[in-house]
């Protein structure tokens, strides 16, 4: 099986934490059980630097790197704006079987879930803790602008939502009114 892995950021980038870790180890894993597995990401390594390799192999994952706007952006707003990802998963999305995304309120999952659904070709979305807006995490009303416009859509077109904890399961299912997640 061919796996497109989306994810705004990923190794080395380990300032950003748990969903990369999950990402790589879970891409590791699908490699060695004999899936093809690429991870398209953006060029972040930190709030300040980039790495400089567009493509490489680590542990048999092919990762694909875009130009981000702004690590700046990236590290203190969470916003991540990679230059010609549309287009390329546009062009290439047809060669993968299932598509895999990481994290919740970025421009990568609105392009797999409009061109997904185009291509009818599956997603599934892991959120990693953050698809419902809560005030206590910051943003609110911006995630929220996010959920109306994309993000309901996101999820409900999505094949399958991981969730961490029951408790996040019960938010999806209750802020975005579907029934399994």
């Amino acid at each position: 099986m061919k796996i497109l892995m989306v994810i705004p950021y990923f190794v080395p980038a380990w300032s950003y934490g748990g969903p990369l870790s999950v990402c790589y180890l879970m891409s590791k894993t699908l490699v060695k059980q004999g899936h093809e597995v690429t991870v398209v990401t953006t060029d972040t390594l930190d709030g300040s630097n980039r790495i400089s390799q567009s493509k490489e192999m680590i542990d048999g994952i092919l990762i694909i790197r875009f130009k981000n706007i702004s690590n700046s952006l990236a590290k203190k707003a969470n916003i991540y704006l990679p230059i010609g990802f549309y287009d390329w998963l546009k062009k290439n999305i047809e060669n993968y079987d299932v598509m895999h995304c990481h994290d919740f309120f970025t421009f990568q999952n609105v392009c797999v879930s409009m061109l997904a659904r185009k291509h009818n070709i599956p997603y599934i979305v892991q959120p990693h803790g953050s698809a419902v807006p809560k005030i206590e995490r910051g943003k609110s009303k911006i995630k929220s602008l996010f959920n109306h416009f994309w993000g309901k859509q996101i999820i409900k077109e999505a094949k399958s939502v991981i969730a961490l904890t029951k408790q996040e399961k019960n938010d999806i299912q209750n802020y975005f009114s579907v029934e399994n997640t």
